[in-house]
């Protein structure tokens, strides 16, 4: 069944079409709008770039106009009591308007000292040939979610190839059709976190995140566990769908996520305690990400954070490093109304790193567990609608080393197996996807 908004849509178009300088008003207000040449949106007709488009559309309760779904406005101009409307092309198809309509002003113009999106009534116009301009006296600033019915807003990732997949599909997934080769970097939501990408390393290398001491008799025992080098680093784009009708503000809204990410843990251990100890999760950092945004339309805020936790069973002095890396790719989506979690596809590939050094004389079990958590809040009309969702990945490497096990006494068996578990959120809620079973990266003598 083709949906009511979009049937009068393409309605609204059929009639325009029929005249190639007519302007007409229309209860479907809509605009699409597609990433530049930096993260600012632009009207679509000006960019055939990859990146991100959003499209807008209001099902209004009297008929609405944006200039910029035209093509043929050169310039809008607005202050407290005119608008002025420049086009090279005959605008006196204006004066036929309704007496009340709509005008939708975007973040394209400068308006009242502003580029913003704002939505006004205006009423008669009077027509210039000669100058090009319609002119609308006394326009009244008004509050869209009061004059609108329904709300649909819908954010994707295209490619110049997928654009007309995009005009003529635009709530079904195109991530069929977009391959990671085809994300710009510089348009995609970068993920980086204690990530310095010229060395390839952490930027904040030998981070303290557990440490314990003990007084035994007249002995202290001490043990220090380190992040040597631990980072997270990716690329997502991000796609969005909302529709409200206003009516107590719930919503459909689904999120989803397509890229992918790397964590690297490297950890260092020294010293030693009397008996096993648990560290709790330490907030390690977090860090906001420029995101996606139109003025006064809607807010795609990211955030990337890492927290650290460990279990340490350490009976003697022990000198111990050991670390691996994962990557993992993300097709992931989830309603946030309701009904939890819909595709989730996560391509988890894993790679232990170079044996560790290690100095201990007796049996040593570490389980250090970094947890990226990858967040974005949304917020649409300037926060009339608020929404927070992402995914937590928990990735435990457990190194075991014990002595005796080997065809040399005194030589060292290593152990080491790798843990994944990866949850969505949305608000306070929390939705199982993953939970990949430990895997055994590495078993082997040191010596």
């Amino acid at each position: 069944m083709v949906k009511l908004s979009y049937f009068l849509l393409i309605l609204c178009t059929i009639v325009a079409a029929g005249n190639a300088n007519l302007i007409t008003p229309c209860t479907v207000l809509s605009g699409t709008y597609s990433q530049a040449y930096s993260r600012e949106f632009v009207s679509q007709k000006l960019t055939d770039r990859p990146g991100h488009v959003a499209n807008i559309v209001f099902e209004t309760k009297i008929p609405g106009f944006n200039p910029d779904s035209s093509g043929i406005f050169t310039n809008v101009q607005c202050c407290s009591d005119e608008i002025i409307l420049t086009s090279k092309s005959s605008l006196k198809e204006i004066s036929n308007w309704p007496p009340r309509v709509i005008l939708w002003v975007s973040h394209m113009w400068t308006c009242n000292g502003k580029k913003t999106n704002q939505f006004f009534i205006v009423g008669n116009s009077v027509i210039d040939e000669e100058e090009g301009t319609a002119k609308f006296a006394h326009p009244q600033i008004i509050d869209i979610s009061k004059y609108a019915n329904i709300m649909t807003l819908d954010i994707e990732y295209i490619t110049p190839c997928s654009r007309s997949c995009y005009r003529s599909k635009r709530h079904e997934s195109r991530h069929e059709n977009l391959t990671r080769r085809d994300i710009d970097n510089e348009l995609a939501l970068n993920l980086n976190v204690w990530y310095d990408p010229i060395n390839e390393r952490s930027s904040q290398p030998n981070f303290l995140i557990a440490s314990s001491s003990e007084q035994q008799g007249i002995v202290t025992t001490s043990v220090n566990l380190l992040c040597a080098n631990c980072y997270a680093t990716g690329k997502t784009t991000v796609g969005l769908h909302v529709k409200t009708n206003f009516v107590g503000l719930p919503a459909t809204v689904t999120l989803s996520l397509y890229g992918d990410f790397k964590v690297n843990l490297d950890f260092a251990l020294k010293g030693h305690i009397g008996v096993a100890k648990k560290f709790p999760d330490v907030p390690l950092v977090s860090v906001g990400i420029p995101g996606l945004s139109i003025p006064a339309l809607f807010n795609i805020g990211p955030e990337v954070a890492l927290l650290a936790s460990a279990k340490i069973d350490v009976g003697v002095d022990t000198v111990l490093s050991f670390g691996a890396d994962v990557t993992s790719t993300i097709d992931y989506s989830i309603e946030l109304i309701g009904k939890g979690v819909g595709k989730k596809e996560f391509n988890i590939n894993s790679t232990v790193h170079p044996p560790p050094d290690a100095n201990l004389t007796g049996t040593v079990d570490v389980a250090a567990s970094l947890k990226p958590q990858i967040s974005i809040g949304i917020s649409v009309l300037s926060g009339l609608l608020n929404y927070r969702a992402g995914i937590n990945f928990v990735t435990t490497l457990d190194s075991k080393l014990s002595i005796g096990s080997c065809e040399k006494p005194i030589s060292p068996k290593i152990k080491i197996s790798l843990e994944e578990v990866i949850e969505g959120f949305y608000g306070s809620n929390k939705v199982p996807i993953y939970t990949f079973p430990s895997n055994v990266l590495l078993e082997k003598c040191l010596i």
